[in-house]
């Protein structure tokens, strides 16, 4: 039932409409009312921070929240591996919903040999995160 959600939001991301902003760049962009043009009564579901807390920012338990896909790419571009250097990363593509319950996507992030799958939840309007993954530091 979630993947195939997840397969009609990701369908319905082509079909616009004039009238709202469907620009998850966009700071007039609503996730929620984005979900609710496919299911009416769809409400994003109650997210305990204690629970998210639990668990290491950029898994899946614990999406590294972002604005649009440019905020994913400007998250990654500020991560800075140990060696001081900034790291490689690809986009894998989306691999289910968030906890937040939107599309979620995975990024393989690489400093030298060493890779990690990082996992970023775009649909965050306005939101910066300012905590670096494990094992990074953050550029300001």
């Amino acid at each position: 039932m979630r993947l195939l959600l997840f397969c009609i939001l990701l369908l319905g991301s082509f079909v616009t409409s004039a009238q709202e902003s469907t620009n998850p760049n966009s700071p007039d962009f609503d996730p929620v009312a984005r979900m609710q043009r496919f299911f009416p009564n769809w409400q994003p579901p109650s997210v305990s921070q204690e629970k998210l807390a639990a668990h290491q920012l950029g898994s899946a338990e614990r999406p590294v929240r972002s604005q649009g896909p440019q905020g994913q790419r400007e998250y990654l571009n500020r991560l800075v591996c140990k060696n001081g250097k900034a790291p490689e990363f690809e986009r894998v593509g989306s691999v289910g919903p968030s906890p937040y319950g939107y599309p979620m996507d995975a990024y393989k992030v690489r400093c030298g040999s060493a890779e990690q799958l990082v996992y970023m939840d775009l649909y965050h309007p306005r939101f910066i995160e300012q905590e670096p993954i494990p094992g990074f530091k953050l550029r300001d």
